[in-house]
Formats: structure tokens, sequence, C-alpha cells
């Protein structure tokens, strides 16, 4: 009997098994092609990550040293500014050496300060004197305080501290709050 025509059917299986054959052997070339392909794309992907990763690892090591410098610089900076603070504080305190403790807290910590406020009182909590600081209308920093030496709710000194640098203050020398000395601080001293 014959198949296709004039082919017979054993000439037409071995013909059938070697067009099997032959794409079995072309699609294992083919697969092992793309297989070959792949694994070179997997490889170049691998570099091309492991590339990108050390060329991060690089800008985070740069901007880590660039971030340590800066910081260096403004800790230098700040101990710089910190020194030069404690040196004019030291001049500053040789200056008031005869001023009274409340007087050098007045001259060091509040003359010329600005305060978010018109008035803070009790800025010397735990002292044993009592101050107050004020800033009056049209000053952008502290202008006057007043200053109880005793604590017993009358006070004592009336300070003012002038746009152009000078102190003075009112004296009650009874502790009546009538202030009856009138001094301004000249070369050291009360006068």
């Amino acid at each position: 009997m014959s198949l296709a025509g004039h082919v017979k059917f054993k000439s037409f299986t071995r013909l059938m098994g070697g067009v099997v054959a032959a794409l079995l052997v072309a699609g294992t070339f083919l697969w092992m092609n793309k297989a070959g392909e792949r694994a070179d794309q997997e490889a170049k992907d691998q570099l091309a990550l492991e590339e990108q990763r050390r060329e991060t690892e690089k800008r985070i090591e740069a901007e880590a040293e660039a971030r340590a410098e800066r910081e260096a610089k403004e800790r230098e900076a700040r101990e710089v500014a910190e020194a030069a603070a404690n040196a004019k504080r030291a001049e500053l305190e040789a200056q008031f050496a005869a001023m009274t403790p409340y007087g050098k807290s007045l001259m060091l910590d509040w003359k010329g300060k600005a305060i978010g406020s018109a008035k803070m009182k009790d800025v010397s909590k735990g002292r044993p004197y009592k101050i107050n600081v004020y800033k009056d209308a049209g000053s952008s920093a502290v202008n006057r305080a007043k200053v109880d030496v005793d604590r017993d709710d009358k006070w004592d000194e009336k300070w003012t501290f002038e746009e152009a640098g000078g102190v003075t203050r009112k004296v009650a020398p009874s502790d009546d709050e009538n202030y009856t000395v009138e001094q301004r601080w000249v070369d050291g001293a009360w006068k």
C-alpha cells in the first residue's frame, strides 16, 4: 500500500525519522545558542550591576568624606569662635571685676541681648538676687533691668543700657524703691 503517492511506508518513516532527528539537532543547537546568548547577557548584566554598585559605593564614600571634612571645618570654626568668645568674656569679666555678681550677670549676659518679649521676669532664678529685664518699644535688645538684691519684693536698683554703650543705674540705698543715687559705669567703676 502506498502512503504518499509512490513512497512506501518504510521509506516515509525513515524520511520522517531523519527530518525529526534533523529538527531535534537543529533545535538543540538553536537552544544551546540561545542559552549561550542568555548566559552572555546575564554576565553582561551582572557586570553592569557590579559596576553600578562600585560607582554607588564610590559616590557614597566620597559624600561621606566630604561630609566629614565639612563637619571638621564647622567644628574647627565653632572651636575658634568659642575660644574667641571665651577670650572676650574673660576680658569683659576682668573689666567688671569690681562689680557685684548680679552686675556682672547684667553686663555679661543681658546687656544688648535680644529677647523675644518686652519683659522677662526673674532671669536669675536660684540666686540670692532677683533680676527682671526689659526691652522697650523701639529697642531691639534688653535696654533696662531691675534688681532686687535681697528678694524682698522691693527693687533696689534700676539699670539702663544706652544704645551708645553707656550704662547707668539708680540705687535705692534704703531698700524702699526711692532711688536717690544715680551712677554711670566709667573706666571700670561707678561714678
